[in-house]
């Protein structure tokens, strides 16, 4: 795994994650009975962000979508380099058929970056 590729994953995953807290929280609100800790503490979580305005566009919209972009030229970088070196005969093929643990998390930070600017969007349509 290369460092640049460690640092890149590490700032996608912290961009998504208070986007994914909130989520969260609002699947833990409305699951638990009101009167659980899980329950309290998820409607808490979901309290402090809508009594502010900037959190709403800031953590569950601006952030998700820099992540977005971020995992999407960052992996489109990646399979191109990927398809540079498989075209490179020199190499053995077992040596590209592993894939690096900072490409599957930010694969998984794209995917989940997705999810939440579709649950986003999809809200906001139907207010």
């Amino acid at each position: 795994m290369k460092p640049n590729g460690r640092i890149v994953a590490a700032c996608q995953v912290f961009l998504v994650v208070p986007a994914l807290l909130f989520l969260v929280a609002l699947l833990a609100r409305g699951r638990q009975p009101i009167q659980t800790i899980v329950a309290l503490d998820a409607q808490a979580i979901v309290t402090w962000y809508a009594a502010r305005q900037w959190t709403l566009w800031l953590l569950l919209i601006a952030l998700p979508a820099a992540a977005l972009i971020i995992g999407f030229f960052d992996l489109a970088v990646r399979s191109q380099s990927s398809e540079q070196r498989s075209a490179n005969p020199q190499r053995s093929p077992s040596s590209t058929s592993s894939v690096p643990a900072s490409t599957l998390i930010m694969a998984a930070g794209t995917a989940l970056a997705v999810v939440d600017l579709a649950v986003v969007a999809l809200h906001m349509m139907m207010n």
